[in-house]
């Protein structure tokens, strides 16, 4: 577990978010003295100062023997495979290789048309020919090293994960993926497979067509503006929102930019751009925002965060807008009271705290920085506020929290997302934060009548790490909330700090960092409520390993209606070139910072300190005071330069699929839905009413010369058999957020709890409960917020909304 104070600057690799509009943000080309490309300028200093630091021989010595290994076997062997060239796989494993024809296959999973068998491969005189030949073609190739070793000076031994996606013979999709072990040598510098040997190897294979196809050009969602990044690797991203504004049953749709926000409004066709019509202005910088009936009055109205220092934008960083109920918005600005400052408004959540019947609202202010400035180690000044809390009277009528509450207390926190959930099934809406500076995430426990209390330790929640979002949901169907967190990793941290055990001395600094990574590195992490208050970690267990690099934020979908919550995980940091920083980038700022994982910066540092205590200033590696150098060398090495260069790009988003047992298979091709984009965040949704869970996602903005759409659709062909429930309160807010669902069904029971905003993400407040091979559900209990429990027996399938009375 990490240090409370400690930040995980490694593992991450993510520039500074210097995000406002009207600040010095310019990433235009920097050019040194001497003519030189600054970006090229400055990779050469991380190269040098990451070769003369002793502290370092050892794991450059493993990477530059990974590096041209990757250069020499596995850039060749994926080009083989992907081409299904029998000649360049012969070569390559001229010695020895794998026994495809001979493989013995356990079934380990049968579901919903996907065979998922464990499968034996023997070595021995290599098949791959054979192998090949058994697909149509073969669509996407990864070989991702995880673990070095070098023997000697001419041999090494390499741990990979393989990862081959592509069309069997039956025609339907396949997914062939495992751990393999790999011994190479090394004559006159030239590396060679000597043999291979299976760890674990797994196929998963459809026997039908997959549940998405790509609806993004059909809803007219390819229209919308892409403008390239111009900020943060991850905070270079926006909010989306979907709900039905207009109350006509089709979910509409609200997208953050970094220019003007657009409000879209579903056709049954499409979407079509509303924005102005509705009386919607040009708010830029959008990182959250929700729909919600924040008066009671029967319609949704509209609160946008915007990413900006709030005294001073002239716009404000939280616009409401009042819907007139006939399609029109009313923009109203000074809603809420501040008694303190705040700096950049991120994320937003939405809950009754204190059980009135209105909507109260949270926002995290996690300033400028990001933990490549050191903010896990900084006091925040005592004016500057880094959460708030603001309690909804009615009539438009907002408290701030007092300076006593628990929350707005915290003052060291560095909210990235923020979902409002009860997660001790008390009745009482709770609050976990998300945390990116590598803290742990704090838990506040609602006590009632909106005061709070901090319990991460109470409820086991002390895992720590640079953290992306949160979500909760009942996935084993035992009536209590479970927690699914993500966090950034990278192939290339996991490789160093797993390679480096037993290289470096465990009392010296560099190898306690590197025995930090190894205890918690994980990019996802799956808490079970054990229903006592507690939770237990069951990550490993529950076959959530196959989660790739640079996760975002995930949500929760029963993409086949079955009863059972699946997980989706959009991926991936910067994709621009084929060379990559992450290795380079790792090793200096482990090198460089060390003390900042382990904890040790001093909390009151000089001026002269590298981290000044200033939430408000730039990045670790600056230029003589410009812009962030690692996301001005990430933007201008483009495409077809001198160098060009990905971060945590291409990865394919994820899709776990609930088998029901406590476990999980990722079957995101066999689905249609890895996309490769840089993924954000994503909303599963009914959106063109047909009964059945689609994803909406809203990916960060590309790098230069790498286009793809700010949003994509994934429209779920899946036959629909499930009851998709709103809510109308009365006593309680009117959207019933905080209402807790139970249904019977059979012998099975589930429960699904009616959410607003997580972060920057909102899809439709309701629930969703998939009937599986039932007619419908037997006895449905809904205990409302304001304490009032409402039966009804017998729902048949399909759109209903009930209300509390």
């Amino acid at each position: 577990m990490y240090p409370r104070t400690s930040i995980v600057l490694a593992i991450a690799l993510i520039a500074c978010n210097e995000t406002e509009k009207d600040t010095s943000t310019s990433t235009e080309e920097i050019t040194a003295t001497d003519g030189t490309s600054w970006a090229k300028t400055y990779v050469d200093q991380l190269e040098q100062s990451v070769q003369v630091n002793p502290e370092l021989k050892e794991l450059n010595k493993l990477e530059e023997a990974y590096l041209s290994i990757a250069q020499q076997v596995l850039s060749p062997w994926k080009t083989a495979l992907s081409s299904k060239d029998e000649a360049a796989l012969a070569k390559i494993f001229s010695q020895k290789g794998l026994q495809w024809n001979a493989m013995g296959k356990t079934l380990k999973h049968q579901k919903d048309g996907i065979i998922v068998n464990d499968v034996n491969v023997e070595s021995g005189a290599d098949q791959s020919a054979a192998y090949v030949q058994s697909f149509q073609s073969i669509e996407n190739v990864e070989l991702m090293v995880r673990h070095i070793e070098l023997p000697t000076d001419n041999t090494a031994i390499i741990e990979l994960r393989y990862d081959v996606r592509g069309i069997n013979s039956n025609g339907f999709r396949q997914n062939d993926r495992g751990e393999l072990s790999v011994s190479l040598s090394n004559q006159n510098k030239n590396w060679t497979v000597s043999s291979l040997e299976v760890i674990f190897f797994e196929r998963a294979e459809n026997t039908r067509a997959p549940a998405f196809v790509d609806a993004t050009a059909e809803l007219g969602l390819d229209k919308l503006p892409i403008e390239d990044r111009k900020e943060a690797i991850r905070r270079g991203g926006y909010a989306l929102a979907v709900s039905d504004f207009n109350n006509d049953g089709l979910s509409d749709m609200l997208v953050g930019n970094y220019g003007p926000v657009q409000l879209l409004r579903n056709t049954g066709n499409g979407f079509e751009d509303v924005t102005a019509a509705a009386g919607i202005q040009d708010e830029g910088v959008v990182k959250s925002a929700a729909f919600a009936d924040l008066d009671n009055d029967g319609d949704r109205d509209i609160a946008i965060l915007r990413f900006v220092v709030g005294s001073k934008d002239g716009r404000g960083d939280f616009i409401a807008y009042e819907n007139n109920g006939d399609g029109s918005f009313t923009r109203k600005t000074d809603v809420l009271p501040r008694r303190r400052s705040y700096d950049r408004a991120m994320p937003l959540t939405m809950g009754d705290f204190d059980n009135n019947g209105f909507l109260d609202i949270y926002i995290g202010f996690p300033g400028i920085r990001d933990f490549t400035s050191g903010i896990s180690n900084r006091a925040r000044p005592d004016w500057l506020a880094s959460q708030g809390i603001w309690f909804n009277k009615g009539s438009w009528k907002f408290d701030e929290a007092s300076e006593g509450d628990t929350v707005v207390a915290a003052n060291n926190v560095y909210a990235h997302a923020a979902v409002a959930t009860d997660l001790n099934n008390d009745g009482k809406i709770d609050l976990l934060v998300v945390d990116d500076s590598g803290r742990i995430n704090p838990v506040y426990k609602n006590l009632g009548n909106g005061r709070f209390a901090e319990a991460s330790e109470e409820m086991q929640l002390t895992k720590g790490g640079l953290s992306m979002g949160l979500t909760t949901g009942d996935f084993d169907n035992d009536g209590d909330q479970d927690i699914m967190s993500t966090h950034i990793t990278l192939t290339a941290g996991e490789r160093l700090a797993s390679s480096s055990e037993g290289l470096l001395k465990d009392d010296s600094k560099m190898g306690k960092v590197m025995k930090s990574l190894r205890e918690d590195y994980t990019a996802l992490q799956l808490f079970r409520n054990d229903g006592n208050g507690n939770f237990t970690e069951i990550t490993k267990e529950s076959g959530l390993s196959w989660a790739g690099d640079a996760a975002a934020a995930g949500e929760w979908i029963d993409y086949n209606s079955d009863g059972l919550l699946d997980y989706y995980l959009p991926n991936g940091l910067w994709s621009n070139g084929l060379s990559e920083f992450d290795s380079l980038f790792f090793r200096a700022e482990v090198a460089a910072y060390g003390d900042a994982i382990l904890g040790n910066i001093p909390e009151n540092p000089d001026v002269a300190d590298p981290m000044p205590n200033d939430v408000n200033g730039r990045a670790i590696f600056e230029a003589n005071g410009g812009p962030n150098p690692v996301l001005t060398v990430l933007r201008n090495h483009r495409t077809g330069a001198e160098l060009s260069y990905s971060m945590g790009g291409n990865q394919s988003n994820r899709l776990f699929r609930n088998n029901g047992d406590g476990t999980f298979t990722e079957v995101g091709y066999l689905e249609n839905a890895d996309r490769i984009e840089d993924g954000y965040i994503v909303a599963p949704v009914d959106i063109n009413n047909d009964g059945i869970q689609d994803l909406v996602m809203r990916n960060t903005d590309p790098a230069p010369e790498n286009s793809y759409p700010s949003v994509i659709a994934l429209r779920n062909t899946l036959s629909s058999n499930a009851v998709n429930l709103s809510l109308q309160g009365t006593e309680s807010n009117r959207d019933g957020i905080g209402a807790m669902v139970t249904a019977k069904i059979g012998n099975q029971t589930i429960m699904r709890e009616v959410r607003s905003v997580n972060g920057a993400v909102q899809t439709e407040a309701g629930a969703y409960i998939g009937l599986g091979e039932a007619t419908q559900i037997d006895r449905l209990e809904i205990r409302w917020p304001s304490g009032k429990t409402t039966v009804h027996t017998n729902v048949a399938a399909g759109k209903i909304t009930l209300n509390e009375e």
